[in-house]
């Protein structure tokens, strides 16, 4: 894995922390949330494919000639675009229920975020550091 891989791994898992933590930053306008928008992986991924009824992602990168050099970790893993096949879509469900007291932060949420962070931490090279903690 590229080193620019990793860290931007490591970007997304503090992405998803802070969502478990409920310590979300801010924009200046929206607070970070699940989906492409926030995650770094996504962002380093975004890679679209015409296939005649319109884009869908991929999920790699390419070099010019348009030949696959890097797959998102994620995709790699569970074999599927868009983060299918992992946790991902659980942690989107569950960021937006709302318990009976009118709270977010539920222990549905809390699980569903931390579900998340483990399954990207099992991501890194196993050598590394963080996985060890």
């Amino acid at each position: 894995m590229y080193k620019v891989t990793i860290k931007a791994l490591l970007e997304t898992i503090e992405h998803w922390e802070r969502l478990r933590d409920g310590k979300e930053e801010s924009t200046g306008i929206l607070f970070e949330a699940p989906g492409r928008s926030d995650c770094v992986l996504c962002q380093r991924f975004d890679y679209r494919e015409y296939s005649g009824r319109g884009y869908r992602f991929t999920c790699d990168r390419r070099n010019m000639a348009g030949k696959v050099v890097e797959i998102c970790p994620v995709r790699k893993k569970t074999g599927e675009p868009v983060c299918q096949g992992s946790p991902y879509q659980k942690a989107q469900d569950a960021w937006v229920e709302i318990n009976d007291e009118g709270k977010r932060r539920t222990k549905k949420r809390i699980e569903a975020m931390d579900q998340e962070v483990r399954f990207l931490v099992d991501l890194l090279p196993e050598d590394h550091e963080r996985r060890k903690q």
